[in-house]
């Protein structure tokens, strides 16, 4: 478990038995992966890891003993590390983005990348990552005459009905209302 290593020091963890406990927030998380896998990953791969990272952070919270590493709560990303992240993003945005992916620009463990980029922009790293594909497709849909599947690909997804799919839920109406009613 990574993120447990990169978290807490792994000589001082103890499971601590839980048989047959009925855990909403682990069957909210394990719906919200089946969801996404059904919709062949709407919103990308950077978004599974988050869930599990979320899933793995609240089970060693729950259910096991264990101390964690001193971190200062007023931790941040520095400007200049912020950009080499965006600047990454930008460049890589038609590419499956994981979150280590993200998280090597910086050298650093992907749960203090998450904590760390989730503090300084108030955005988990799959949401910045969708709006920017949002923004992208806006921009392309706007100036571009490539088709919505064209775009699609353009922007990392992998196919139009996903795409489709996913800027309807940010912007409300389709890409093809969208650039309709430019």
């Amino acid at each position: 478990m990574p993120v447990a290593h990169e978290s807490i020091r792994m000589k001082q963890i103890e499971l601590i038995p839980h048989i047959g406990v009925d855990d909403s927030l682990v069957q909210q998380i394990g719906l919200a992966l089946k969801a996404d896998v059904e919709a062949k990953h709407l919103t990308g791969r950077m978004f599974g890891e988050s869930l599990a990272t979320g899933l793995v952070i609240h089970l060693l919270k729950q259910y096991a003993v264990w101390q964690t590493q001193s971190i200062s709560a007023e931790s941040r990303l520095s400007d200049h590390q912020l950009q080499k992240v965006f600047k990454y993003v930008q460049d890589y945005l038609e590419q499956d983005i994981a979150l280590s992916d993200m998280a090597s620009v910086l050298n650093l463990s992907q749960y203090h990348f998450c904590r760390l980029f989730k503090q300084s922009t108030g955005l988990a790293p799959h949401q910045y990552l969708t709006q920017c594909r949002i923004d992208r497709a806006k921009h392309l849909l706007q100036f571009t005459q490539l088709t919505i599947t064209e775009i699609a690909f353009a922007v990392g997804l992998n196919n139009h009905s996903s795409f489709t799919r996913l800027f309807r839920r940010y912007v409300g109406m389709t890409p093809k209302e969208f650039r309709a009613s430019l």
